[in-house]
């Protein structure tokens, strides 16, 4: 029976709200600051402001390169938010995301005492979704530390602003609560539990808060969440105008990833100038575990709302007597935009409230599985909404490789995927998939299946039919006979894959197909091949420099242990000459010939001579022509993406050959389909790659300009997916090169998700059939010349398919860099404006 391990991680629900962040909204984003001072890790709930047009202020230099609904998946893509507050009914739907996600803020409650259900559409029932209350939390910690009397008096506060024009400005910073009659009792919760002293704001104040270690009500909201924060930048002052939403929109946003982070209002700058410097001067000392005497530096960041001229009016108010204290930076972070690999990319935090680890048995009938959830020790048993959310990653414990464990962001699909018995909605993202809880301590019941099975399931949420193709079957017999990738290895050699295909062909048809087949028969004569022969073959390839791996000394017992060959004895019929091959099962002393259906007698009284010979007979997909009907490349090459980063952090997800019919009635085949996901140690992982594949064996000229073209119209359905362009031979042939070269060139553009359209990767004979374990790094290092060259840089992080295609297409298309062809192409671009008549 297979067993898989569930990690679970407990944290608040992510809500994102989305406002429209101009002056005639403050209102409304007033209310938003409440609801979240309000929820359990309110603090860490994303704004997001909406546009249909770019504003001027955006950017200090007025040049906008990205469109409003890039900006704001960017902002999407960045949280990924568990479901989406909008402020104003409708905005969600202009920005086309499913209803399953929305809420409008007028129907969003965090208050107990509020039941209800909604139903969405095709008569789903979803449970009424609201945030965890921190009534709770006030009650847990009034009960384990404030009702004692304390040695140390508590820090603890509660801000309202000098002014109301301040108000705003307060709410964002520390928090404030709502004034209805029927949530008053939070706050009244809040003063009982903690008797919080309470301060009125003005620059005076604000500065002895950030010089004492007070907790407001949005800190205690976040209590028992342990935040990890990925940013490393150093400590940051953010000089804004208090009075101005998108600052302070800003604030919060920046305030959920950066570790040390102050607001100082342009208002009071005057009078908080020497606590800026003080704190520049009081930061600035060597970086902990550098040994190049790199110093911390804080920086003073301006908002956006503050004019040229007002920075340079405050810059000079800033300068202090220590060489580099300080850093000005007039740009606001765009930290939605997604970055390369050669620029450290910030990531929203971590939060952490409770953490299990469970190996559980998988019912072999229908894939299901119990696993316990894990919830908040301040909240009741039944809460009859839901409150809070459960990560949880899935792990084979055996790796076979089959069972899907990671899936594409669902966000916009909220159909899949449908792992949950009760059909509750599971969303999938990097950090993994999201399960929203509503009972403390209670069971989760799951069902998982094959990946082939969850990619037809996948393809037709997205309109695209498809089924497993006669190839397909073989490929799955294929894996699940060598039990995974591990048993792939066993196969992975050149001389391995020609002698188990030459064994599945009859001597008559490879005679007749073409001189490089006939080669192989004069090689490898008939469907079976001697023991002795096969030990001498395997004996060669362990004493072969490059056949390194864990299967030298073990290749024929673990051909013969995954059913890859059987042995028997093979035995010549007296009557008309024809080999035939017994297994031991069924060896008597009287056979039939399967050529003339007569009986002949063993022969007793001289069994070892020339008629009778020790055999192994390929079975199963094995036994099938044409590499097993060129299923081996796509195990090869599936086996590679599983190990490209040592197999440490990498994850996959893969499906076997599919016949498709995309949405416009176009048909095509694709070799194999797999989701990558290259994973960190401690941070959120990296996103899901779709990839799709087309695998050819030793022919010449293979990669035609319809299996090109198939990739293609793939492609341009699934915009930003990586095709990969697989074979056994160790180069391309000239024709191939223009072919793939153009389909490549195409791959580069620009596409709808502001990534490259499609990018190709190109495998060859060096990749599918190493044996290294230590990555794709190793394999070209250790080839030398231009694979050495090009791999030799320390920025070259190969687990990144954009930059592993950039790779293989200048070593296998001759293409030049990506970067040089973009550079090129920007040169062309330039240049034809120049030449264009001014009007």
């Amino acid at each position: 029976m297979d067993r898989i391990e569930v990690s679970i991680r407990l944290r608040p629900i992510r809500f994102a709200f989305l406002v429209q962040p101009n002056i005639e909204n403050k209102s409304n984003i007033q209310r938003i600051f409440q609801i979240n001072t309000c929820l359990w890790g309110g603090m860490y709930n994303p704004i997001i402001p909406y546009f249909e047009r770019v504003p001027s202020w955006w950017s200090r230099d007025e040049r906008h390169y990205q469109k409003p609904q890039q900006i704001i998946d960017g902002y999407l893509s960045f949280f990924e938010p568990d479901f989406i507050i909008e402020a104003e009914k409708g905005l969600g739907k202009k920005l086309g995301l499913p209803e399953e996600v929305i809420v409008s803020i007028d129907d969003f409650h965090f208050d107990e005492s509020v039941r209800g259900y909604r139903k969405i559409r095709e008569q789903r029932v979803f449970r009424e979704i609201r945030g965890l209350n921190v009534f709770g939390v006030y009650k847990e910690l009034y009960q384990k530390e404030f009702k004692f009397v304390r040695r140390h008096k508590h820090s603890i506060i509660l801000v309202q602003p000098k002014e109301d024009r301040f108000k705003l400005f307060a709410s964002c910073v520390f928090g404030s609560f709502p004034q209805e009659k029927s949530l008053s009792y939070i706050e009244k919760g809040y003063r009982d539990a903690f008797d919080p002293k309470n301060i009125t704001l003005d620059s005076s104040q604000l500065k002895e808060i950030y010089n004492s270690p007070y907790g407001s009500p949005l800190d205690i909201g976040c209590e028992n969440i342990d935040v990890l924060k990925s940013d490393r930048a150093d400590p940051t002052i953010f000089i804004l105008d208090m009075t101005q939403p998108r600052d302070l929109i800003d604030f919060w946003n920046l305030r959920t990833y950066k570790r040390i982070l102050l607001a100082i209002p342009v208002q009071w700058f005057e009078s908080l100038s020497e606590f800026c410097k003080e704190f520049a001067i009081r930061n600035h000392r060597p970086l902990p575990g550098n040994s190049y005497g790199v110093m911390i530096h804080t920086t003073f960041l301006f908002s956006r709302s503050l004019t040229n001229e007002k920075i340079e009016s405050i810059i000079p108010f800033l300068r202090v007597d220590k060489k580099n204290a300080i850093g000005i930076q007039n740009w606001y972070p765009r930290f939605w935009e997604k970055q390369s690999d050669l620029v450290w990319s910030p990531d929203r935090a971590v939060l952490t409230a409770g953490e299990s680890k469970q190996e559980i048995t998988i019912d072999d009938e229908n894939g299901s599985f119990k696993f316990n959830n894990l919830s908040p020790n301040f909240i009741d048993r039944y809460t009859r909404s839901s409150c809070w959310a459960n990560v949880i990653h899935l792990r084979e414990v055996i790796d076979r490789n089959e069972i899907a464990t990671i899936f594409p962001n669902s966000m916009r699909n909220p159909l899949f995927p449908n792992l949950s018995f009760d059909n509750r909605r599971i969303l999938s993202n990097t950090e993994g998939l999201i399960a929203y809880q509503e009972h403390k301590n209670w069971h989760e019941y799951w069902n998982v299946s094959d990946g082939t099975s969850t990619f037809i399931k996948w393809l037709k949420t997205q309109d695209v039919k498809a089924e497993v193709s006669d190839a397909g079957k073989t490929l799955l017999q294929v894996m699940r006979s060598l039990k995974g990738f591990w048993g792939v290895s066993y196969i992975s050699h050149p001389t391995t894959i020609k002698r188990l295909n030459s064994m599945a062909c009859k001597l008559s048809k490879t005679i007749e197909e073409g001189e490089e087949q006939q080669q192989e028969q004069k090689e490898y004569p008939g469907r079976t091949v001697k023991y002795v022969d096969l030990k001498n073959e395997i004996h060669q390839l362990a004493e072969d420099d490059i056949a390194s791996g864990p299967w030298r000394k073990k290749l024929l017992e673990s051909l013969v242990k995954y059913d890859v060959i059987k042995l028997g004895l093979e035995v010549i019929c007296d009557l008309c000459g024809h080999r035939n091959w017994y297994a031991l099962d069924f060896l008597k002393y009287t056979l039939v010939c399967e050529n003339c259906l007569k009986s002949f007698r063993f022969p007793q009284d001289n069994p070892s001579n020339r008629k009778v010979n020790w055999c192994y007979k390929v079975l199963g997909p094995f036994a099938k022509p044409d590499y097993a009907q060129g299923t081996y490349t796509s195990a090869l090459a599936l086996r590679f993406f599983n190990n490209l980063d040592r197999g440490f952090f990498s994850s996959l997800t893969w499906s076997t050959s599919l016949e498709i019919v995309l949405e416009s009635g176009q048909k095509g085949e694709v070799d194999f389909l797999s989701w990558y996901q290259r994973r960190c140690i401690i941070e959120n992982a990296y996103g899901v790659d779709l990839i799709f594949g087309e695998s050819k064996s030793f022919a010449n000229d293979s990669f035609k300009d319809i299996d090109l073209k198939n990739l293609q119209n793939l492609a341009l359905k699934f915009p930003g997916s990586i095709l990969v362009c697989a074979t056994m031979k160790e180069e391309l042939e000239k024709d191939e090169k223009e072919r793939v070269s153009k389909l490549a060139f195409w791959g580069r553009e620009n596409g709808p998700l502001g990534l490259t359209r499609a990018p190709v990767i190109v495998l060859t004979a060096k990749e599918l059939f190493s044996q290294s374990v230590l990555g794709f790094h190793y394999i070209w290092e250790q080839a030398g010349g231009k694979r050495a060259q090009l791999i030799k840089p320390a920025y070259i992080r190969e687990d990144n398919l954009r930059v592993l295609a950039d790779l293989t297409q200048q070593m296998y298309l001759g293409l030049p860099s990506y970067y040089k062809w973009w550079e090129e192409r920007w040169k062309q671009k330039k240049a034809k404006r120049r030449k264009k008549p001014m009007k």
